[in-house]
């Protein structure tokens, strides 16, 4: 009896259409990021340096490499909390991400990107930004990932009738933070985080139910 009523408890806190949705977007996110990086590194692809005179006189602010990582946990509870909702609501998710996912994968092998990173002092403050340029390599910039999944939150938690608008205006702050985090950690060009929140936006609306119900409609008479 107590297994069963933990089984229940489990399917309460992650049903199993949730938690495939969510294996679904992390093995597509993995498969485009380090896929289009293999490729490009076997094809010997020339990379494209995007920075422009925007991004020159934007300064390099190093406690911004905090908002840069906090992108992290955002993106997974967030996540989390739109699937969970139901089925509807997690399948639009998972297909946002998954056609998001393959159009950045399609332009990173088209366009591959890099940038020149600063070099950093020894200050103590440096620590953290000097572990994300340690651990991530400059590519796959273009657009930008940690942009492009910000702005996906803020807008599937928009679109939520259910959700608190402090929470919404909380997401459209926090999305923006990061955005502004990649500039100012220098991990993306000001062009990476414009195509990071386009994509996001147009997936997210191709996916809209009047959109389905559109295509739906159009199928049914021709």
């Amino acid at each position: 009896m107590k297994i069963s009523k933990i089984k229940a408890r489990i399917r309460e806190i992650l049903p199993p259409y949730a938690a495939l949705g969510l294996i679904i977007m992390g093995l597509t996110n993995m498969i485009v990021y380090y896929g289009a990086r293999i490729i490009n590194i076997e094809l010997g692809r020339p990379y494209l340096d995007m920075t422009g005179g925007i991004d020159r006189i934007i300064p390099v602010v190093p406690g911004f490499a905090l908002i840069y990582v906090l992108a992290f946990p955002f993106w997974y509870a967030t996540f989390y909390w739109i699937c969970r909702m139901d089925r509807e609501r997690c399948f639009r998710l998972v297909a946002t991400e998954v056609v998001a996912e393959v159009m950045c994968g399609i332009i990173f092998i088209l366009v591959p990107t890099t940038n020149v990173r600063p070099e950093l002092d020894a200050n103590v403050g440096n620590w953290l930004l000097s572990f994300i340029y340690s651990t991530d390599t400059p590519d796959n910039l273009f657009p930008s990932i940690h942009c492009l999944e910000s702005w996906l939150c803020y807008i599937a938690l928009k679109d939520e009738e259910s959700v608190p608008a402090r929470v919404k205006d909380a997401a459209l702050v926090f999305a923006l933070l990061i955005c502004l985090s990649t500039l100012l950690t220098k991990q993306h060009v000001f062009p990476d985080v414009v195509a990071g929140i386009v994509i996001a936006d147009a997936s997210w609306k191709l996916g809209s139910p009047a959109v389905v119900r559109s295509f739906r409609l159009k199928h049914r008479y021709q």
